[in-house]
């Protein structure tokens, strides 16, 4: 699908159905009236920043640049989860080549991280203008 082309209420309703949330549910975990959600997810109204972040401070696998702005895909996965990953692999890996690509993966990993804050860092300020 091009997330892309929908707007941010469907993303929001996307994800709490993704999570098998009841609008009254997903509402109690972001600490927000379900009639706000809503109002969201039919686009009658744009959640202000503060429901935004607590969109994203609610849902660790959420991915901010999805919900904002459809790029990308969903369901991000978190930071532990790939460190785990990273020390399995380092775990079956033979020689200092291993090792070498697990030193690149996870300088990757923190520059996605590093441009993801940044632009979130931006949206929100135009947000609260």
């Amino acid at each position: 699908m091009d997330w892309t082309q929908s707007s941010l209420g469907q993303r929001i309703k996307y994800w709490r159905e993704f999570k098998k949330k009841s609008v009254t549910e997903f509402a109690e975990q972001i600490r927000m009236d379900p009639r706000n959600l809503y109002n969201w997810e039919s686009d009658e109204k744009t959640p202000t920043p503060a429901a935004f972040l607590a969109i994203i401070d609610a849902f660790d696998d959420l991915n901010p640049t999805w919900l904002l702005a459809g790029r990308g895909v969903p369901e991000a996965l978190p930071i532990s989860e790939n460190f785990d990953k990273m020390a399995d692999y380092l775990a079956e890996a033979d020689g200092i080549f291993n090792i070498v690509k697990l030193v690149r993966q996870i300088s990757k990993m923190a520059e996605r991280q590093e441009r993801i804050e940044r632009k979130l860092d931006q949206v929100l300020k135009l947000l609260i203008k």
